[in-house]
């Protein structure tokens, strides 16, 4: 009020009631203030509307009419879960990816005689490897059935109680059934064979490499497999310099989660790799022959355990993933609670060492307490 009197000809008329920072006036003597005669920028209609009264088009034809929307408690309070789960199911894809690897590279292993004399016998490689992806994708789309039909299945029987929660809690009208729709079983069933196909690659390509003669050996695996140690070196530093790019570039959700998953998948292409370093070391400073052969032996089981370990790193960082993921959200949903059930008495203070006095005082004498925090400061010269 005092800069507008200092400023303005009219008389200001100050008003206890009104929200700080608002002024009220004729829209005439607004418009000449502003320097924009004719000009609206925005109107608040209200529901009921004298008769006789010229179209709102006709008198404002720039102005759009919008309906008033109210924000939705229920979305705001779902989104970070919804993205929780999202992230977290494209990382379980990237565990079960590793862990199917290991699993179908140790099927191998075991049929690598079995291999080798069927080669001799003059079996077409060509054919072998069709017939053992054939059997990989008849697998796969009966575990991917398989899935869809249990997820379906606990789905179903968890939903009426969320949508009994969520209607005693918020009023929000959530249906207690749930329909089966075909788009659900063709994506389960992508994901499956997607995800075989990209477990199973390496070791069909291996197959088809690999020497007829010393496809039984256990050197000839392990040495086919150090072959591709450079590509998978390659691939980690690749992927750890991306996410270091993406800490220093990136700043929106999706180039947070590109980074978290560009150093998991890197740390885990790394991780053999630095244990055949560690191993190589132990080789080369083991004292006798029996420590020596100890660690050679091991560094020749490498490539065997190399996905194991993998799906371990994977494993544990799913496990933090989970723990971060309830954490979070029971935060989240915490302090929604605290900010929209309505407390029987409010006090309002003046310095946080006042709050945490009354906090002590309070908190033996009444079922809960609920402190919310706010700080007056200024955003743009707001």
């Amino acid at each position: 009020a005092p800069a507008l009197e200092a400023t303005l000809p009219n008389r200001i008329v100050v008003d206890p009631g009104m929200a700080p920072g608002t002024a009220l006036t004729d829209i005439a003597v607004a418009q000449e203030l502003l320097g924009q005669p004719g000009l609206l920028s925005r109107l608040i209609v209200a529901p009921s509307q004298p008769l006789g009264r010229p179209p709102l088009g006709d008198i404002a034809p720039a102005l759009v009419l919008r309906p008033a929307q109210g924000g939705s408690d229920m979305g705001r309070l779902t989104d970070s879960f919804h993205l929780n789960l999202t992230a977290f199911g494209l990382l379980s894809f990237a565990v079960g990816i590793f862990i199917v690897h290991g699993a179908i590279g140790l099927a191998f292993e075991q049929r690598r005689g079995m291999v080798r004399t069927l080669r001799a016998l003059g079996m077409p490689l060509r054919r072998l490897i069709w017939l053992m992806a054939f059997e990989l994708v008849a697998l796969a789309a009966i575990a991917g059935g398989l899935g869809v039909l249990l997820g379906y299945l606990v789905a179903s029987s968890l939903l009426p109680d969320v949508a009994a929660t969520l209607e005693g809690l918020y009023g929000a009208q959530v249906s207690g059934s749930l329909q089966l729709r075909p788009a659900w079983w063709l994506s389960g069933l992508a994901i499956a064979l997607g995800g075989t196909a990209l477990a199973a690659s390496g070791a069909l390509w291996r197959i088809g490499r690999m020497p007829l003669l010393s496809s039984a050996g256990s050197r000839a695996w392990a040495m086919a497999s150090g072959r591709n140690r450079s590509f998978q070196a390659i691939a980690a530093l690749v992927l750890l310099l991306t996410a270091a790019a993406l800490v220093q570039l990136g700043h929106r959700l999706v180039a947070g989660f590109a980074c978290l998953g560009c150093l998991l998948l890197g740390a885990s292409l790394a991780l053999p790799l630095i244990l055949d370093r560690l191993l190589s070391v132990a080789q080369w400073r083991a004292k006798g022959v029996a420590w020596e052969w100890f660690w050679a032996d091991t560094r020749q089981q490498l490539p065997g355990l190399s996905l194991a370990l993998m799906a371990l790193l994977l494993a544990t960082a799913a496990n933090i993933g989970v723990s971060t993921m309830v954490s979070s959200f029971r935060l989240t949903f915490t302090g929604f609670l605290d900010q929209r059930l309505s407390s029987e008495l409010y006090l309002r203070i003046d310095s946080a060492e006042q709050g945490a006095a009354l906090q002590t005082f309070l908190v033996p004498r009444t079922d809960a307490v609920l402190p919310l925090l706010s700080v007056e400061t200024r955003l743009a010269d707001l």
